[in-house]
This record gives C-alpha cells, structure tokens and sequence, in this order.
C-alpha cells in the first residue's frame, strides 16, 4: 500500500508498506527507476503485528493489516485485523536510500545528526538461485570494505529521491558493490541531536542495476535470481503415501453432489455449512449426495484426513468400504461413551462394534484429523476367510482411541455384505453434510518375488544406454539422474513386447518425466507408450496417468519423494492390455484395441531445462 495520505502516517509520504506473514512484520521501501527498471530498498515499520498478508490505507491515515496464515506457520495472532497509526511524534528512522557507483548516501528523519563520532556502515552483498525447490540460501556473501565519508544536511540533499523532506543523511564509500546482488547494510551509530538513536539500523537493497554517477555511461544490469541446476531434493516426508485429494480432488473418486470448495460453519443456520469458492474443503452439498467412493482399492493400509461436522453431524469413513469409523458431533460427552459416538468402530448385523476410549471431538466447525492404521481379512487360496479384519489403531487429533480391534463382520450400511482382501476407502455422504480434505492412503504390499526378474542397469554405468539429443544423463550411488536439457534414456535392447517392469522414481518440484515402454528411438518426442512423471508442472497429466491414453488429474504422489512404478504390457486377443500400479495400488487397467506400439525400447524422459528426473532399481521380467 502506497503512503498517500498527505502527512497522515508520518515522514513516509510516496513510500510503500509492505506486509511480511512469517515473522509477523510490515515493512517500508521505495522504488527507484534506473534506465526504465526498477529496483529499490526496503526497510522494517513495525514487528510482532501478527501473520500479514494485506495492508490498506484508511481515510484517517490509520494502516489496516489483514491477518491470516491460511496453514502456513505465520506469526501470532493468526487470523484478524490489525492497525498501525501514527502517534503524531516523528520517529528517528532511515528516510531514503540511494547507490551510485562506489557511492551509497542514506537520509534520515532527523532535522541533524548527534556526534559523528562512532558513525559506520556494515555492508554485505549476496545473490541467490532461481530454482523449482521453495526458496534459496544466500549465495555469493561477501563482506564489503565501506567507510563513512561525510555526513550533510539542509534541504535538497538528493533531488531524485525528492528529500527536501528529509534534513541529514551520510555518505560512505564502499568497494565491490556489484549489480544483480542484494545489498544488506546497517547503518551504526547514528542519534539526533537530542541523542535519540535510529529506531530500525538496518536496511536492504537490491541492485538490479548499478548507475555509475555519470550520464554518458550507461548503468550495467543483472539479476539477482540466478537461473542455476536444481539443488538436490529434500526428501518430502511423504514416501509410501498416495494423496487422493490433491490437485483434481474428484478424480480419483465416484461420487455424486459434492463439491470442491471452502468451506465454514453457517451461524445462522449451525447444522449446515457456508460454502464459496476454493479449494480448502470437499462438501456434500448436492440435494441427493451419494457416498464418496475411491476408484481404487485397498487393502492393508494406512489412512490419514481431516473431516469438519456441522451441529448434529453424522457421517463415517469405511475402510475397504465395509468397516466403519464414525464421524459425529459428539462435543461435550463424557461419559457413557458409545459405539455410536465419534471415533466408534460402528456395529455390524451381530457383532455390536466398539466404543472409542475417549471422546476426541472438539467441537461442530473445527477441523479434525483422523489417523487409522488398518489389517484387511485374510483368505486362504479357496477364498476362505482365515483372520478376521483389524483396527491396529485409530486416532483423532494424535488421541489414541483403538488398539488392535478385531472386527470380524462389515458394518451395517456397508457397501458390501461379503468381505473380501481389497476395498474402495468410502465417506458417508447421505446422513448430513460433511466436509473432507487431505484424504491419504498408505498402502503396505508384500514384496515382489524375485524369479524371472533381470536388472536394468548395472548399477553403477549407463553402459548400453543410448541418451538422445546431447542430453545429461549419470549415474550416482545407483540412481540415474536426468536434468538439462530436453532428451530421453534409452535401454540397450529395443524388442521388448510382453513384460513387467518396475523401478523407483522422484521428480522434481516443477519437474516432468515420463516411463516409456514399447519405444523407439530417435531424436525428439519419440513413439511408445508413457506411464507420466509429474508432480507439479503445469501438464495437467499427473503421475499415473497412461500419457494421452488414460489422463490423471489427481496429484498421487508429491515432488521430491520416492514411488514405486510397476507397468505390466501384454499383447491379448482384444489389444495391448496395460496395467499401472503406483505403490502396489492399480491406477491404470487399459487394453488398447489399436495396438499402438508393437516392440520396443524402455525410456526415461528428461522434459525440460530445470526439471530433475532420479531413478533406481529399475527391473524387468518378460512374460
């Protein structure tokens, strides 16, 4: 928010504030044009205003802070407005900044300085990388030499930065100063005459273009952000689970009257919710709202999301679409808890279920999270059941509330009577509304067995690899690593026809990839079938899809975190029958009756420049 109150907020008038949500701060700054670019310095306000993220002038001169950290770990208070008003007496503060070659002059409020003694700059000067990861450390840090020349006051100090405002200031020489760096300086020692010292010493400025004082030479330009390799990815946190919710969060599901959106309690009306547009929540609004049924299915697996209830809320997540937790407003019961209430494991047509130990639930329009850790029947190779279904352990919000439960019957209301080793994750949607967000699925697969599997690579060289396009393929400690520019890996042979293969993948924030198999080589985009590699990148085919043959919108699998991918290619009487499973669990179940590739080459795919592309234990078994 530009300062344009006309003298209302303070010495800053032209200036602009600047909210900063992390570390709960607004800040001041100017920009400065030099030869039509910007660029300009910046300097904190005020601290612990709270999580920041707008700012607005009022007609009083009062700066209004809206404040929210939507999830992000901002500072305290999270949520609110704030304001910051002008006591009417003017701060000791850093008025204006300006560079010019090897010299920097700094004005301040103050009509003079106090002693002179004492005064110095501190300057350091950095850059940084542009890269696909969330932020960058400093790069290039250099100590330079600066010293305080002279000091000034007097109206019209510096024209360009309009400071006839503005009564004192210093200049200081300082060595090395060079564009397409930020400049950190702290300016120590500096007091008015009454002794009052400068409320905020340090400021920072970025140095796109550094003017040289002399008109006929022209400023020399560079960014800041320096376009450089992706660093090596952090490992997400997130190996083994599968986000069934997260970019297309209905694509993944078969469902009927629920929407994506945001998603709050409606105060007039407490059993119902208010909905608008977002992305926060998924809310069975529609009149004749069916269960919310996953496509795939499950079976030993770990179960992470979050729920929200309106007054008098009733819903429930079926596991394998046959085993209840339920989901209710519970809030206030402490006592005489029931099977019934939230957390229950709800009865079946004989066995009565089981009251949860505590009562978890919170309160109608808080979010929860629910944490299920869950055994699936057994069965013996004629379809007896030999073990009886369990609940390892159940949590709302980290509360533990079952352990190692045995359920030897579905629920009432399950989808289906018979048991069976595999079943759809399903949330209830026909009792009330109900909203979800964040739905998991930690599915835990037996080992594959061995026989018939070959290696790949041997796990040291590309040796028998064939790169297109003068791409950038290694090897290390075992992985194959693509990056740079546009090319795909090739494997030696190129007459595969029935097959599975398998390997391990990571992709980069921002990154695509893809698994070819049945491909031919050459330059370009080459010809065969691709199971997608994609997290992030704008390609709206995600990982899982069967490129251009069976899309995927859902964000399965997050950046920068292993997956399994396990691909099964048999010609049959009715085409090519593909099958794709993304850690154990099927995605994809395709035959292509056009038969569209006969023979050929498994590939690896590097999209683009700044996309990084890992992969490892990279088998195959022809079939």
């Amino acid at each position: 928010a530009w300062d344009q109150t006309g003298g209302k907020f303070g010495p800053f008038e032209g200036q602009f504030m600047l909210a900063e949500m992390t570390n709960g701060m607004v800040l001041r700054g100017q920009m400065v044009e030099v030869e039509g670019q910007y660029q300009g310095w910046v300097v904190p306000l005020r601290q612990r205003v709270g999580s920041a993220v707008r700012v607005l002038f009022a007609e009083d001169g009062t700066l209004l802070c809206g404040l929210t950290n939507r999830g992000w770990g901002g500072y305290s208070p999270a949520d609110g407005v704030a304001r910051v008003r002008w006591t009417g007496k003017k701060p000791m503060e850093i008025a204006w900044v300006s560079v010019q070659g090897d010299e920097i002059k700094v004005g301040f409020t103050s009509s003079s300085l106090g002693s002179k003694d004492g005064l110095s700059l501190e300057v350091v000067q950095y850059d940084y990388d542009y890269w696909w990861e969330y932020g960058s450390p400093e790069r290039d840090v250099t100590q330079l030499p600066a010293r305080v020349e002279s000091t000034f006051q007097g109206v019209g100090c510096d024209i360009e930065n309009r400071t006839c405002r503005y009564q004192c200031g210093l200049t200081a020489r300082v060595e090395g100063m060079t564009p397409g760096h930020v400049l950190r300086v702290k300016v120590k020692g500096v007091t008015a005459t009454d002794g009052t010292p400068l409320l905020h010493e340090e400021f920072a400025y970025t140095l796109n273009a550094l003017p040289s004082g002399d008109r006929e030479v022209p400023a020399r330009f560079e960014h800041v952000a320096k376009l450089v390799a992706p660093p090596p990815a952090r490992e997400s946190g997130s190996e083994g689970w599968l986000f069934l919710t997260w970019g297309d969060a209905l694509g993944r599901w078969n469902s009927s009257g629920w929407k994506l959106c945001d998603a709050e309690l409606d105060t007039a009306d407490r059993s119902r919710f208010l909905t608008k547009d977002g992305t926060g929540a998924l809310v069975n609004v529609g009149p004749d709202a069916t269960p919310f049924v996953s496509k795939e299915l499950f079976g030993d697996a770990k179960i992470h999301l979050q729920f929200q209830l309106p007054e008098k809320g009733n819903s429930g997540v079926y596991v394998m679409g046959r085993y209840e937790v339920q989901l209710l407003d519970s809030a206030g019961k402490e006592a005489d808890l029931a099977m019934g209430d939230c957390g229950g494991i709800y009865r079946g047509e004989h066995w009565p279920g089981r009251a949860p130990d505590f009562n978890a639930f919170r309160e109608a329009g808080q979010w929860h999270e629910l944490d299920l850790e869950f055994q699936a029947p057994r069965f013996d190779a004629a379809g007896t059941k030999t073990e009886n279904a369990r609940f390892l352990r159940v949590r709302i919000d980290d509360v533990l509330l079952h352990e190692n439960v045995e359920v030897p019957e579905p629920t009432l209301g399950a989808l289906f009577a018979e048991e069976a080793a595999f079943g759809p994750l399903m949330i209830q949607g026909d009792h009330t509304e109900v909203a979800i967000a964040d739905v998991r699925v930690f599915p835990k697969v037996p080992k594959l067995e061995p026989e018939g599997w070959e290696p790949l690579l041997d796990g040291a060289t590309l040796d028998g690899w064939q790169i297109s396009d003068d791409g950038n393929w290694s090897v290390e400690d075992g992985v194959i690593l693509g990056q740079g520019r546009t090319s795909h890996l090739f494997s030696p042979r190129g007459d595969y026809v029935n097959f599975e293969v398998r390997g391990r993948f990571k992709i980069s924030d921002g990154g695509n990839s893809g698994f070819y198999f049945r491909t031919t080589y050459g330059p370009g985009w080459p010809a065969g079938y691709e199971a997608q590699i994609n997290s992030t990148f704008a390609d709206p085919q995600k990982t899982g899809s069967l490129y251009a043959i069976v899309p995927n919108g859902t964000t399965l699998v997050p950046p920068d975190t292993w997956f399994d991918y396990l691909v099964r290619c048999v010609d049959e009487p009715g085409g090519t029958h593909i099958t794709i499973q993304i850690n154990g669990v099927t995605f994809v179940d395709h035959v292509d009756p056009e038969r569209r590739h006969a023979r050929g080459h498994i590939a690896l795919q590097q999209h683009h420049e700044g996309s990084l592309i890992e992969a490892k234990d990279l088998w195959i078994r022809e079939l």
